[in-house]
């Protein structure tokens, strides 16, 4: 918490019409967000972060407004899903844009700026046997039936149509087991699957640095 409140700090040093932090945390694959998650959302409020913005578990999870000291509502939604995945669960293909309308008022050379409005869409990530193009694509909800293929409409309407309730027991984080390289960590589960992953991560790693 110390380096986050000396980032919000900073960030607020520079005069910034809003704050907007963007939190990976969370348990995966979980559609209710965990006490740990409400509690820094708050926190994050009440340091003077503006809106809050989650992602990692790879689902959708609530979006909610939380009050600061002076009753002032700000918008936190704890999980923003997925937008491209190859992950099999109905709600790893599921992931959600939000947009925030924000206006900035000036009175008596003082300025600030109000969230006026919020619009959430949730999206279905398409796959290529599903497609047929030999690619992802990402399809908001509002995408006329006309634009998909027969499959897609499918699969869409099953993933789409559900509420995300999968599992809402609390589970334990998934412990890194190696150290991480370039910002980045891998998580296995199996020795076999450790090789598997390795090779794959060296060669990443390699065409990313």
């Amino acid at each position: 918490k110390d380096m986050m409140a000396a980032d919000i700090k900073k960030a607020k040093s520079m005069n910034p019409d809003v704050i907007i932090a963007s939190m990976h945390w969370g348990i995966e694959n979980v559609t209710t967000e965990s006490k740990e998650q409400r509690e820094l959302a708050q926190w994050l409020i009440d340091q003077g972060v503006d809106h809050v913005i989650g992602g990692h578990p790879h689902m959708i999870q609530p979006s909610t407004r939380l009050k600061d000291a002076q009753g002032k509502e700000h918008y936190v939604v704890y999980s923003l899903g997925n937008y491209v995945s190859n992950m099999q669960k109905p709600n790893n293909k599921i992931g959600l844009t939000v947009t925030l309308k924000l206006q900035k008022v000036t009175d008596k050379g003082k300025s600030k700026t109000e969230l006026i409005d919020v619009k959430e869409e949730k999206t279905y990530c398409s796959f290529p046997a599903l497609s047929g193009i030999g690619n992802y694509r990402v399809i908001p909800a509002s995408t006329p039936d006309s634009l998909l293929t027969a499959a897609e409409r499918t699969a869409r309407v099953g993933s789409l149509q559900k509420d995300p309730v999968s599992d809402k027991v609390e589970k334990k984080p998934v412990v890194v087991t190696k150290p991480t390289v370039s910002g980045l960590a891998i998580r296995w589960t199996t020795k076999n699957k450790e090789e598997q992953n390795n090779g794959r991560y060296e060669r990443y790693c390699k065409d990313l640095c």
